[in-house]
């Protein structure tokens, strides 16, 4: 079984704990010497502060950034396209209708739809694999 450094951060505090309870009494029974005990509810604190930090770096890693410059991000020219020929078959023109804002944070969302859905076939993926509906004007949503 694999465990992350999540989990292992939390066993590592539970051990911290135990260790705090338990150690006393051992000192005040003559099993473990104060020095021995300190130094190894040290070592297990450290452990678990190191569990601690490479379970942040993780979540960090698998945190997308949105630390773009907005100059850099934009949705690709396809995308435009669809959110044009969805609109057209709305039979509500974009003149006049629709912001560039509005356009350009739709294509995004079409963009990151295309991308997040899953081929289920071997061949190239095309418009029918991303549920484009028919008479969409299709030719006018596929990647350049």
């Amino acid at each position: 079984m694999t465990y992350t450094n999540h989990d292992k951060a939390e066993c590592a505090h539970r051990e911290v704990g135990q260790r705090k309870r338990v150690y006393p009494r051992f000192v005040a029974g003559g099993q473990m010497t104060p020095a021995f005990a300190a130094r190894q509810l040290e070592l297990m604190t450290e452990i678990r502060n190191d569990y601690r930090r490479l379970a942040q770096a993780d979540a960090a890693a698998a945190t997308p950034s949105l630390d773009l410059q907005p100059a850099t991000l934009e949705p690709p020219e396809w995308a435009y396209r669809a959110v044009d020929a969805y609109w057209t078959h709305q039979n509500e023109p974009l003149s006049g209708r629709l912001s560039n804002e509005f356009r350009r944070r739709m294509a995004f969302a079409v963009h990151a739809a295309i991308l997040a859905t899953p081929v289920t076939n071997t061949e190239a993926p095309g418009p029918a694999d991303h549920g484009v509906q028919p008479g969409l004007a299709v030719d006018t949503c596929a990647p350049d």
